[in-house]
């Protein structure tokens, strides 16, 4: 790809955006705090805020996705997960609830299997931590005029 073209740009920063907004959101009722947060941060303008809120509430609307956003679990976004080497890893958004794990991991480019090599990596270290069922699920979000998400399952 060409990341001098202006829509290559464009896409890239956009894409940063819905991330960032996400990783904001707890819950389905955190939408509108988390697009005024945006906008106080500097992260998007006032005369985008509607567009945000709308894309936003489009994601957390899609039947794949909606459960995910609920108060029946603990939520983490962004947290740090360390390995037994030390290293640290930061998945997108952890759910926990009673022994279930959920992973997922918001991607605005296109799919990689290296997407997928994250993911189980992730899930190595949450069941050196005690975990036993752990699901891991990529979100491919489209940065074009059909703002699309693709929820894929990792096995």
């Amino acid at each position: 790809k060409d990341l001098n073209n202006e829509q290559t740009k464009f896409n890239i920063n956009k894409g940063i955006i819905i991330h960032t907004l996400l990783s904001y959101i707890k819950f389905a009722d955190d939408i509108e705090s988390s697009i005024n947060k945006a906008v106080f941060d500097g992260i998007i303008p006032v005369s985008e805020k509607t567009t945000y809120e709308k894309l936003i509430a489009k994601i957390l609307s899609n039947n794949k996705i909606k459960e995910y956003f609920s108060r029946e679990w603990k939520i983490f976004n962004e947290a740090d997960i360390i390995d037994l080497d030390g290293k640290i890893y930061r998945p997108d958004r952890i759910l926990i609830k009673n022994n279930e794990v959920v992973i997922i991991d918001y991607k605005t480019g296109s799919e990689s299997p290296d997407n997928e090599k994250q993911l189980h990596n992730y899930a190595k270290i949450l069941t050196k931590m005690g975990y036993t069922k752990i699901d891991k699920f990529l979100w491919y979000i489209r940065n074009d005029e059909a703002e699309t998400i693709k929820v894929k399952e990792v096995k």
